[in-house]
């Protein structure tokens, strides 16, 4: 059974027996492992394209820190008062997440088209709306926690530079 099944299998239990079952931690531990390695499968390749990197890892990283809300969610369920409450939230938000995730996988080695590119943006707004809603969205200072923001901003620099000279090549001399 692939994590993902075993993801919605466990949230679906719970949901039967309306209490949560800490075991499903584990199995969001190790489904973020398999999102960090298709992410640094991704970034390994040398010819993708920067805007179809910048794509996965930000799709894997919203990914990743809904499910550390979740998880965080479930630990906590019982002193919170929030049992079944969150199992129902994440099943709200998890069917999504891991289309989303199956997509992105899914697109390894092969070339991304625009119409692919958007339906992954669309995708993940989707799932951040979902997220927000079912309370698995962290806040602004949770999302930023554990990041470097001198990095982020040289990298986004990077980034606007190398997109600006892809702008500029494919529209030729004038």
């Amino acid at each position: 059974m692939s994590l993902q099944s075993r993801v919605l299998t466990s949230l679906e239990s719970m949901a039967q027996v309306q209490k949560v079952d800490l075991g499903i931690v584990k199995v969001l531990d190790d489904f973020k492992r398999e999102m960090a390695n298709c992410a640094s499968s991704w970034l390994e390749e040398k010819h993708v394209a920067a805007e179809d990197v910048f794509l996965v890892y930000h799709s894997i990283r919203n990914m990743s820190i809904i499910t550390d809300k979740a998880k965080s969610r479930f630990i906590y369920a019982a002193d919170r008062n929030e049992n079944p409450l969150v199992v129902n939230d994440a099943l709200s938000v998890f069917p999504y997440l891991i289309e989303l995730y199956d997509m992105v996988c899914s697109l390894r080695d092969r070339i991304v088209s625009s119409e692919v590119r958007s339906a992954i943006w669309k995708r993940l707004r989707l799932l951040r709306d979902i997220a927000r809603k079912a309370s698995l969205l962290p806040s602004t200072s949770e999302e930023l926690k554990g990041l470097d923001v001198t990095e982020i901003r040289k990298e986004l620099r990077n980034f606007a530079s190398a997109v600006q000279a892809v702008v500029s090549e494919s529209q030729g001399p004038p």
